[in-house]
């Protein structure tokens, strides 16, 4: 009797934790934030691209200059944007703390359809200005308490 007690209390308990990870919560036990957010490129939401949060340097400087740099075992971050928006969901999402962030771009139109065997084909172009990504100066502050929704209005 008190070993079937025992079986069905580690089944409700192994349960229960495999049921916690469809909760949103961190699995590495970082206090991780859901992010969103918009992209757009002259007033038009930018039809794909990447868009990276990397945890800023120390004494990098940041839109909020009170903010911290993120806690140890902070990464970065990229996410696809489709139409203009992109969201990573809580347990792949940032811990609070100031980043550097970088919108990337291609036109995959651009590239030619057809290519010689043997011969590479050509990179896809670039389309977003390189002071968005590379030479960057935006930055973004994740917040413990949230909202974590940032507006990029980038121009050509």
């Amino acid at each position: 009797m008190r070993t079937r007690i025992l079986r069905s209390v580690r089944w409700a308990g192994t349960l229960g934790i495999l049921g916690l990870g469809g909760c949103g919560a961190a699995i590495d036990g970082l206090p991780r934030q859901e992010i969103s957010g918009t992209v757009t490129m002259d007033a038009a939401p930018l039809p794909r691209g990447t868009i990276q949060f990397l945890p800023a340097a120390a004494g990098a400087p940041s839109a909020d200059s009170a903010a911290a740099i993120p806690e140890a075992g902070a990464t970065a971050i990229s996410v696809l944007i489709t139409d203009g928006k992109f969201a990573i969901e809580r347990a792949r999402g940032l811990v609070p703390g100031a980043y550097k962030v970088q919108v990337f771009g291609t036109d995959i139109t651009a590239a030619p359809a057809d290519v010689s065997p043997g011969l590479e084909p050509p990179q896809p172009k670039e389309t977003i200005p390189k002071r968005y990504n590379t030479a960057t100066k935006l930055t973004a502050v994740v917040k413990e308490e949230g909202p974590n929704t940032y507006e990029f209005q980038l121009t050509k």
